[in-house]
């Protein structure tokens, strides 16, 4: 029990490293475009190289359990009924009530706000209450795990919501594959783009909560659903969402470029990845976008090194 405690961090960052490969090979599996498997494979291939990258270079020093982390485990389990309440039974989509909890845990309890945060990326899925006790449940427990793996990645939080709602997704056969046009496809490179780059400028210049940043910007893309007569509404707020998520990382892991590097394969991601309907995919597409990034990052410093 003391290794598993000691080494909670490590832990946390493989089952996330594992998340990561599964839901990318999944991927490639079920695709029947051959420009699209090759493309993931490709990706597969520089993701592979970041996770070893990043496993390599890092130092786990030991943390101990806090009183702290038991109400972090609470305000995930709240957060994530709630929005799960209000999506699926009072008919306030998750696309509101998101950005709304992020902006409450960032302005009134900044404590809590990863948490919360991360709690209502749960209660974004569609899947039947039972098995969504059975996710939240397990999902806030192992918060225990990744409280600080992969810390500054953007979307680092939404897949952790993820990975248990995948977990379901296979023996239920949950989620689903969504085709989008042409026209919906430029949008969602357009709504990613900016809405990466507004987080990512707003939060690095005045050095804000990336939780406020990436929830003010989420909530301001929600005033689309709101349009009449305007088809595109869902599509839109859901790309600025997840996209928010991608302008969350921290400078350190990604320069400016690099985040619109992150941002474009988000969009093409957001495409092609399926799992529609599954709590946290946003952040887990957001996420695998920051990670292959990183891993041609990773391959050009270790090319450099080899002069």
């Amino acid at each position: 029990m003391k290794t598993i405690i000691k080494n909670r961090t490590l832990i946390g960052e493989v089952l996330l490293s594992l998340l990561l490969v599964s839901a990318l090979i999944w991927s490639i599996l079920i695709q029947t475009k051959t420009l699209v498997i090759i493309l993931l494979s490709i990706f597969f291939f520089l993701l592979t190289i970041s996770i070893v990258y990043k496993h390599k270079n890092s130092v786990y020093e030991e943390k101990k359990p806090t009183v702290k982390l038991a109400f972090d485990m609470g305000a995930i389990f709240i957060s994530g009924l709630v929005v799960y309440l209000f999506e699926n039974y009072l008919n306030i989509s998750y696309l509101i009530m998101v950005p709304v909890i992020g902006l409450i845990g960032s302005l009134l309890f900044i404590s809590f706000e990863n948490a919360l945060y991360l709690g209502s990326f749960l209660g974004m899925t569609s899947i039947d209450i039972g098995y969504f006790f059975i996710v939240l449940t397990l999902a806030s427990l192992a918060y225990f795990f990744f409280e600080d793996a992969y810390s500054g990645f953007g979307g680092k939080l939404g897949s952790s919501a993820f990975f248990f709602g995948l977990i379901i997704a296979f023996f239920i056969k949950g989620g689903t594959v969504v085709n989008y046009n042409d026209v919906e496809i430029y949008l969602v490179v357009i709504a990613a783009v900016i809405a990466t780059l507004l987080t990512t400028v707003i939060q690095r210049t005045y050095n804000l909560s990336t939780v406020l940043v990436s929830a003010f910007i989420s909530l301001v893309g929600a005033v689309f659903l709101f349009i009449p007569k305007f088809d595109y509404g869902v599509l839109i707020a859901s790309a600025i969402l997840g996209a928010s998520f991608v302008g969350m990382t921290l400078k350190e892991h990604l320069h400016i470029f690099l985040v619109f590097a992150a941002a474009l394969l988000f969009a093409f991601l957001f495409v092609f990845i399926p799992f529609n309907g599954i709590g946290g995919r946003l952040g887990f597409t957001a996420f695998l976008s920051v990670m292959i990034v990183m891993g041609v990052k990773n391959s050009f410093s270790f090319a450099q090194k080899k002069k």
